[in-house]
């Protein structure tokens, strides 16, 4: 993990409980450590090196935490506490609550 840590463009390097606990995600669904890279990077080398065959379920791959913050807009006016949750800087996978159950609609 330091080594990882210290590479060009990777911005943290998290042990799979601490990712888990930070960013909000179940933990059988992540590696041993989650590195994340910063907005222009990418992480990896070219489609050549890897054998992506061998990948039986497929390449989960994602950049860094500035993903989580995805603006959203919604056509209806929102609920007081759901107006207050807004002012909290929500994370794209509040999403769904907002529009169940946020808006005065």
């Amino acid at each position: 993990m330091e080594f990882v840590r210290r590479l060009p463009g990777v911005t943290e390097v998290l042990d799979q409980a601490t990712a888990a606990r930070v960013m909000e995600l179940p933990p059988d669904r992540m590696g041993d450590f989650v590195v994340c890279s910063g907005r222009d990077v990418v992480l990896g080398r070219t489609p050549e090196w890897h054998d992506l065959s061998l990948v039986e379920e497929g390449l989960r791959s994602h950049g860094g935490r500035y993903e989580e913050m995805v603006p959203f807009l919604l056509s209806a006016s929102l609920k007081p506490e759901y107006a207050a949750k807004a002012q909290r800087d929500p994370r794209n996978f509040d999403l769904f609550d907002f529009v169940c159950n946020g808006t005065l609609a």
